[in-house]
């Protein structure tokens, strides 16, 4: 995580000069390929950064198209330009982190998650224990169908992701391949 004092410049001008916009990148992008948006495109998102660079305002419109933005760097591979997409997109969201404040809740959030949760398995291996009880006791099904979450949903467009969770969920299981089934639910292999 970025300090707030810490200033960011954003993404270095030559690496954004390097994009000749000539949209090879496109069919590489699997969140353009999704959504159909040029401004959900590396170049979409390289035009946009680059009228930041120049001064214009970080708007919360900016902020989602670069969010949405997996860092896949698929796009690296197609671009014949050799633009550092990751190094790019990874600057743009350090300035976002530097320039805009963020709520407390996220900020708190973030620490717990990057600073303890993800640090130690024997506390990721609760957590796991915790969503598992929390879907099999039946509480998942009455918070949804209380609709408190639809106002936590970011946009129209995303979709809860239904994975089932195993009553021995553990980091010593991590490798496990999931398998979709018909019926939208999971299972393990």
């Amino acid at each position: 995580m970025t300090d707030s004092t810490t200033v960011s410049e954003g993404p270095k001008q030559a690496d954004l000069d390097r994009c000749v916009h000539c949209g090879l990148c496109l069919n590489a992008c699997p969140t353009y390929r999704e959504l159909g948006l040029e401004m959900d495109s590396p170049r979409g998102r390289i035009y946009q950064m680059v009228q930041v660079k120049e001064g214009a305002p970080i708007t919360p419109s900016y902020i989602e198209h670069i969010e949405l933005c997996l860092a896949c760097r698929a796009c690296e591979t197609a671009c014949p330009s050799g633009v550092p997409y990751g190094r790019i997109v990874e600057a743009a969201r350090a300035d976002i982190e530097a320039r805009e404040p963020q709520p407390w809740l996220k900020r708190t959030v973030r620490r717990f998650v990057f600073g303890h949760l993800l640090q130690s398995p024997r506390t990721l291996s609760a957590m796991g224990a915790a969503l598992y009880l929390y879907e099999a006791s039946g509480l998942q099904r009455l918070v949804r169908a209380s609709g408190v979450l639809n106002s936590l949903a970011r946009s129209a467009r995303s979709k809860p992701l239904r994975l089932a969770l195993s009553p021995r969920f553990s980091s010593a299981r991590s490798g496990t391949l999931f398998r979709l089934r018909a019926n939208g639910a999971t299972g393990s292999r």
